[in-house]
């Protein structure tokens, strides 16, 4: 919230058969402009729509936004309704967490028990559905509900779900279900003109995921605290920048722009069309030179058309 306004108008109301003179005071709460709409337009059956670098600034952004309501001040915020449709992008894709129509304040206490049950089904976790437990570990789960949805879809989450259910649920299933979620987005990116699929991709990716699957443990012991994640998310960081200074990868726009260089040499040498990308783009930069030369017996037969004509 960016602040609000109010205004106070005095007029005379009826209270207990009698004309009071009261204030009447409306408020209205200004709030911030966010452009991109919520986190949900942005996810599809599959997956994030984005590319893999954006992906990765959403749910990092994510996880910062909940760590900065958890750590609070005196009182800390649960938001306890954490999904998709709470987290706001704004123009240039960060998120934003919103939303606080169930959230509470709790003090230094970080276990309590709700009278009823508040949220949205599949992304609250079984101590609260079943005996209303809060914690922090509430909007942890909620969180890793959300990074599922990110990186897997929504099915991709509903199959890991019904897995884990299952009798013979293994640490080797889990480790194939990791696999599947790390091929996907290797095809995915590379479907991306110029994109260079590398380590540095698959760790995020795998690292992520895994959070996730923490993140949804049925004992609550087992999930991180956010501000672990945090930490996980700074060190992989960190580890991602020390393997690109000794193999830096270009831009996004700069391997397009290579690519398509490379397409237009491809045309100057004669190659055929088929081994060019789906669409030919000419780069402004490039000077394209067709070595064409007017057929002259054609021109003198137009010629003599004309003064038969004449």
């Amino acid at each position: 919230m960016i602040g609000y306004c109010y205004e106070i108008a005095h007029k005379d109301v009826e209270y207990q058969g009698k004309l009071v003179w009261s204030q009447v005071i409306d408020r209205a709460l200004c709030f911030e402009y966010m452009k991109g709409g919520s986190l949900a337009k942005h996810i599809s059956a599959e997956s994030c729509i984005h590319n893999w670098p954006i992906t990765y600034k959403i749910i990092k952004g994510t996880c910062e936004g909940l760590h900065h309501l958890h750590k609070g001040g005196e009182k800390k915020i649960f938001h306890l309704d954490l999904k998709p449709d709470n987290v706001l992008l704004d123009e240039e894709l960060v998120p934003k967490i919103g939303d606080f129509g169930l959230s509470e304040l709790f003090g230094s206490s970080y276990t309590h028990q709700q009278s009823s049950t508040k949220g949205t089904i599949g992304f609250m976790p079984q101590e609260y559905i079943h005996n209303r437990k809060v914690s922090p570990k509430n909007d942890v789960f909620s969180l890793g509900v959300i990074i599922f949805h990110i990186m897997a879809g929504e099915k991709g989450y509903s199959d890991y779900w019904d897995a884990r259910r299952r009798p013979n649920f293994s640490p080797k299933i889990q480790h194939k279900f990791i696999e599947s979620v790390q091929e996907y987005w290797k095809k995915k990116m590379e479907t991306m003109e110029g994109y260079r699929w590398d380590e540095t991709d698959l760790l995020g990716v795998t690292r992520c995921i895994d959070m996730a699957m923490r993140c949804v443990e049925d004992d609550r012991d087992k999930r991180p605290y956010i501000k672990d994640i945090i930490n996980e998310l700074n060190k992989l960081d960190s580890e991602v920048s020390e393997m690109l200074k000794k193999d830096p990868k270009p831009p996004i726009g700069q391997l397009k722009r290579k690519n398509r260089v490379n397409d237009l040499e491809a045309v100057k040498q004669n190659k055929s069309f088929k081994y060019l990308g789906k669409d030919i783009v000419v780069d402004p930069s490039q000077e394209l030179c067709f070595p064409f030369e007017s057929n002259k017996n054609t021109l003198v037969e137009n010629r003599a058309l004309v003064q038969a004509g004449s």
